[in-house]
């Protein structure tokens, strides 16, 4: 028996051998073989051809953006956090070739959620693995990393807690005490993508503070922190978002918050709209630290469906965000969907002129540099506000007519460099422009693909 099964496998091993252009090597013979004959290098590299709008095989991309970061000492060394991806280093941002380098590939976890230089030291930077982008793909980090050489070299934090099994939202740095931050974190997943395990509901989320380098942190406000804002002449004046409760306020530094209810705000009303909030984003002014954006997500309540769920709830403004009693005044955000301001920025597809509803996932808003009245706010398309005028204008330019020189869907991150170059990290990488403030026919005209 045993000489007829040995007859057998020679057999097949003669007919594998005898295979055109096959032939079977021994483990040393391998190894010559690989060493004669050098891999050939095909990544990381953008993908040729992605799609903007409804137009394929437009301008190279590469993948999901989730945060962006800029040397406040130099306007061409930046730094951005791919969702799955690490971090990556630039220092010729400005430049039409940017080239890139990454930096983490050797760290515990690849997915990045936020980053942040230190204003005071900027040879200081801090990173929280995990993405979160409220969605079945978000997965969970394994706690915070630090450089201390700008962003080239990094290393886990041993910290207390440690966040593992969370996903950062925001970070932020106390521009007199690099040693002093805070860090906005909410839930995520690990598993298969979208199918299991379902968002995590333990792990240290919420607004946390650090007085010694992100070492110990305490807990200063519990929930599902979507998004961090400070004041930018007063580190002591902070807004947070939190998913699925509402706006908070702290003018001590972070250490205590207050949630701006309607009895106290009675202007706040998404407290008592009944689509319900969802994912909060913020936006301060660098202008005018007392000009503040809030923009909320209407709750997913399937299966009962109340509201629009998914779309936007709404947008606000207030130009008293340190007052007792900031008085808020709602946007009309019709004129960037079908006319109803419930889809939204992030709930619209304008290039195919239909629901896509995503505010859960793909929103974000920041406010332009110079004038506290124009406001860009990112979701399915980017789209430009300007409060003096009322008028929105989509300036990602994914409409057929202008796709090719438009930028991919799905906005995630937005930074400023200096007060001209707005960066745009999305689904389809890092973009940027220097005429996103035009009010012109040609609108963003010059949106350059910076390679990733």
């Amino acid at each position: 028996m045993k000489a007829k099964e040995e007859k057998i496998r020679k057999q097949k091993d003669k007919k594998h051998a005898s295979g055109p252009g096959f032939e079977i090597l021994t483990p040393g013979e391998a190894l010559a073989t690989l060493v004669q004959n050098p891999w050939t290098n095909i990544g990381p590299a953008p993908m040729d051809g992605g799609q903007i709008g409804q137009t394929a095989t437009t301008r190279d991309m590469s993948g999901r953006i989730a945060d962006v970061a800029v040397d406040p000492n130099n306007t061409d060394h930046w730094l951005v956090a791919g969702a799955f991806g690490g971090i990556w280093e630039t220092t010729n941002g400005s430049n039409a070739s940017t080239v890139w380098a990454p930096r983490t590939d050797s760290q515990p976890s690849l997915a990045m959620g936020a980053i942040a230089f230190a204003l005071s030291d900027p040879s200081i930077v801090y990173a929280g693995t995990g993405e979160a982008s409220f969605t079945c793909d978000s997965y969970f980090g394994a706690g915070l990393l630090k450089s201390t050489n700008g962003g080239t070299d990094w290393q886990p934090i041993e910290s207390t807690p440690s966040f593992e099994g969370v996903t950062f939202s925001d970070i932020k740095t106390n521009p007199a005490n690099s040693s002093n931050l805070l860090a906005a974190t909410a839930s995520g997943i690990s598993g298969k993508s979208c199918e299991s395990p379902p968002y995590t509901t333990s792990g240290s989320r919420g607004i946390f503070e650090s007085g010694d380098a992100g070492q110990n942190w305490v807990s200063r406000q519990a929930g599902s922190a979507s998004d961090l804002e400070v004041n930018p002449t007063n580190f002591n004046n902070q807004y947070a978002g939190f998913f699925g409760d509402g706006v908070y306020r702290s003018t001590n530094g972070g250490d205590g918050w207050t949630k701006l209810t309607t009895a106290l705000v009675p202007t706040s009303e998404w407290n008592t709209l009944v689509g319900g909030i969802g994912r909060v984003e913020l936006a301060i002014a660098p202008s005018n630290g007392n000009v503040l954006y809030v923009s909320i997500q209407d709750r997913d309540d399937s299966p009962d469906d109340v509201g629009n769920d998914l779309g936007l709830l709404g947008l606000w403004k207030t130009e008293n965000a340190w007052d007792m009693e900031p008085t808020f005044t709602r946007i009309n955000t019709g004129p960037t969907d079908d006319g109803s301001g419930t889809y939204g920025y992030c709930g619209w597809n304008i290039a195919y002129s239909q629901a896509g509803k995503q505010c859960h996932y793909d929103h974000e808003i920041i406010v332009d540099p110079a004038n506290a009245n124009i406001l860009y706010a990112g979701g399915v398309p980017l789209w430009r506000y300007n409060g003096t005028t009322g008028v929105w204008t989509e300036i990602s330019r994914t409409t057929n007519a202008v796709a090719s020189t438009g930028i991919h869907v799905d906005q995630h991150a937005m930074a400023w460099v200096g007060t001209t170059r707005l960066i745009v990290g999305n689904d389809g990488g890092v973009w940027s422009t220097t005429n996103a403030s035009s009010t012109g026919a040609t609108k963003c005209r010059a949106w350059l693909r910076e390679s990733t």
